[in-house]
């Protein structure tokens, strides 16, 4: 400021002291106090003190110079890039910054030069990018062009900045699923939220959102093309970028009616066990199981047997409500199946088995079954069924349409049962909605066959000892 007053106070000494009387100038203003005392003198002539003047310009745009060269090599070399490059910008001014760019990272953009985009300037791109971990195109897009304004943007004093937290890393995320982005910002009143795909092409998650929650919960679309992507968060070239590419994977296919307990309508009550059943055709050998509702998830069981029947405790910790659903996911996350919506409650109607609840039986036994209840509704039922406890946990009814008033049942296993199997007592109503169920511990069926077998050679081994103890 000093500098630039002296030259407007020189100027404006020429245009005022412009004439006077003709003096004789005989020493030379070495200094602007000198020449203003000559100009402002009334022995020197006018050009006397214009050419005093003008030496007083030349020293102060010397002065100049220097100071402007000491400022240039203090500050760091910055610049914005707004838009993207390529071959077809060849000869834009932007081209002659991008190389500027490449000289500071050490990147020969030869034979290229001044606002050439050429081959010279692409193959110094692909290394850059290369070095940044960006898809290497020789394409200045929107990953490259945020990259290096990261590294050389202008920083004003009141910079605006924003990073972001998290997901930062990279990792695995599947189209129609939500995910949370969290970052800190200054100096923004608001940021968009995209998906930078490999090619450059951009995303649109969210628009506009407020700077200051710091945390913003997306949706994946489900028709979002399956590739490598990298977030990016920020608004009007103020923005930051994932450090690693996120792989986005297909949409999981929903299917319908699978889940077939919990029932739509089911009252499942706190504490008690129920036996959670859907259809498999074995589309994969593993699966997951989580029970939510609204701003709610919990596991129930992870990485189990897919085998169409899983026995869950409700927790005592779940909320009373009426919209819950159980999801089954298979391992590999491409398909899912939601149940209906079911009631949780802390009491409701309640059925205990009594006899048997574990023991040993025979095929073609007849055994008396004995439970009691709870809070039974009117027209309520009973169903008996004996379920295996290996492979596909095949089930065998052994009575249905039980009167509720009835507190015992007389039942014959099955003479083709052969193995360990564990007992179902289900209440249900009229309309098939289960109220409750209780199952056993272990049972074993032994096959009438066997136990003839044994009989058979229980009944040789005395005819053998009666020969042996005739012979003596």
């Amino acid at each position: 400021m000093k500098i630039k007053y002296l030259l407007i106070t020189a100027v404006l000494a020429t245009a005022i002291f412009g004439f006077g009387a003709t003096n004789v100038y005989v020493a030379k203003a070495t200094t602007g106090a000198d020449c203003l005392s000559v100009v402002g003198g009334s022995n020197y002539s006018t050009n006397e003190r214009a050419t005093c003047l003008q030496d007083l310009i030349t020293q102060l745009t010397t002065q100049t110079k220097v100071l402007q060269n000491q400022q240039g090599q203090n500050q760091e070399w910055c610049y914005r890039f707004t838009k993207n490059l390529g071959f077809t910008d060849s000869g834009n001014a932007d081209v002659g910054v991008l190389h500027t760019v490449l000289d500071k990272q050490g990147f020969s953009y030869e034979p290229d030069t001044g606002n050439t985009y050429n081959e010279g300037t692409a193959f110094a791109l692909i290394k850059l990018q290369k070095k940044y971990g960006i898809r290497p195109t020789g394409y200045f897009g929107s990953l490259t062009r945020a990259k290096v304004n990261i590294l050389y943007k202008c920083k004003p004093v009141n910079e605006s900045s924003i990073t972001i937290l998290s997901p930062n890393e990279g990792g695995t995320l599947q189209a129609g699923q939500s995910y949370t982005v969290t970052w800190k910002s200054t100096g923004l009143d608001k940021v968009d939220i995209n998906l930078v795909y490999s090619s450059n092409v951009r995303s649109a998650l969210a628009s506009q959102v407020s700077a200051f929650l710091g945390t913003y919960t997306f949706t994946l679309p489900s028709t979002l093309e399956v590739g490598k992507y990298k977030l990016v968060v920020g608004f009007s070239g103020v923005e930051d970028m994932s450090d690693q590419y996120f792989d986005v994977t297909a949409s999981p296919i929903q299917l319908q009616d699978i889940v077939t307990f919990p029932a739509a309508g089911s009252r499942l009550v706190k504490g008690s066990t129920y036996n959670i059943t859907w259809s498999t055709n074995k589309r994969t050998t593993s699966i997951d199981i989580s029970i939510s509702a609204p701003n709610f998830v919990q596991d129930i069981a992870t990485g189990i047997s897919n085998t169409g029947s899983f026995t869950w405790i409700v927790p005592t910790s779940l909320s009373v409500g009426t919209n819950y659903k159980i999801t089954i996911k298979t391992d590999d996350l491409t398909e899912y199946a939601l149940s209906k919506e079911f009631t949780v409650s802390d009491t409701g109607p309640k059925v205990t088995l009594t006899y048997p609840t574990s023991g040993s039986f025979i095929a073609g036994q007849q055994v008396i079954v004995m439970w009691n209840t709870t809070n039974i509704p009117s027209g309520a039922m009973f169903a008996l069924a004996l379920q295996s406890n290996v492979g596909s946990h095949l089930t065998t009814d052994l009575a249905k349409g039980i009167s509720g008033a009835q507190r015992s049942y007389s039942v014959t296993i099955p003479s083709n049962l052969s193995g360990t199997y564990k007992l179902w007592l289900t209440m249900y109503s009229e309309d098939g909605l289960i109220y409750d169920q209780s199952i056993s511990n272990d049972i074993s069926i032994n096959s009438r066959l066997v136990l003839n077998d044994i009989r058979r050679q229980l009944s040789s081994l005395m005819d053998a000892i009666k020969l042996l103890l005739k012979s003596k």
